[in-house]
């Protein structure tokens, strides 16, 4: 709801933090979560949210894989909402070699504009002699290390679309130009686009996420 003074003030989601879940390493094939705590400022958006989780071995970009993409929102309150989001694991029989490097992104866009990008350094390790070609994921183990988020400043809704566009990373303001982050090796923790490979259809759009913390600390439930 928004409050008196808030009719003429601009929408603004920031990350207040973000969590990866469940057991680390986690078998490869358990499904990802990820707990994300979300801060809206001045007027609440309009809309749901888009969210999209990926797969990207940095070393062959083809073979990127969109593990699900759904929608959560409208968040309708001024302060903090906690969004547990849930993704299907990687087809391991699509990646020619499971433990090379590896990211794992996630992207938050609003009526088509991303304003927020978390991507995690994703480790994956092999238990037991390397197989020529990986039939199943039961040798394999992953673990999400080095997080990097990126932030970017866009107009919410119809009445404020002369928003001067803006990007963060990791806390830091940076030129809209230069955007992609890079892991202590020197390669790209994520990109701004996610390449679908070929043949492969994105998830059909579901919610997959169990509710969201409001500011005054009601459980705010999505279907699923």
């Amino acid at each position: 709801m928004t409050t008196a003074g808030q009719s003429d003030a601009f929408t603004r989601v920031s990350l207040h933090s973000v969590t990866a879940l469940g057991k680390c390493p986690a078998p490869f094939s358990d499904p990802i979560a990820v707990k994300v705590v979300l801060e809206v400022f001045g007027c609440p958006p309009k809309h749901s949210i888009d969210v999209k989780f990926t797969w990207k071995p940095i070393w062959d970009f083809p073979v990127d894989q969109v593990l699900d993409e759904f929608e959560v929102g409208p968040l309708a309150t001024v302060g903090k909402h906690e969004l547990v989001l849930h993704s299907d694991p990687p087809d391991v029989a699509k990646i020619p070699d499971p433990t090379g490097p590896t990211a794992l992104t996630i992207a938050f866009t609003y009526r088509g504009k991303q304003f927020l990008h978390i991507g995690y350094n994703a480790v994956v390790l092999c238990e037991g002699e390397m197989p020529d070609v990986f039939e199943d994921a039961a040798m394999l183990s992953r673990q999400l290390t080095q997080c990097f988020k990126k932030e970017t400043t866009i107009a919410w809704d119809e009445d404020h679309e002369d928003v001067e566009e803006k990007t963060v990373i990791n806390g830091k303001d940076n030129d809209i130009s230069d955007v992609k982050e890079k892991d202590h090796n020197g390669h790209a923790a994520y990109d701004d686009e996610a390449k679908v490979p070929e043949g492969v259809s994105p998830t059909k759009k579901k919610a997959r996420c169990e509710g969201s913390l409001s500011q005054e600390g009601e459980k705010e439930k999505h279907h699923r």
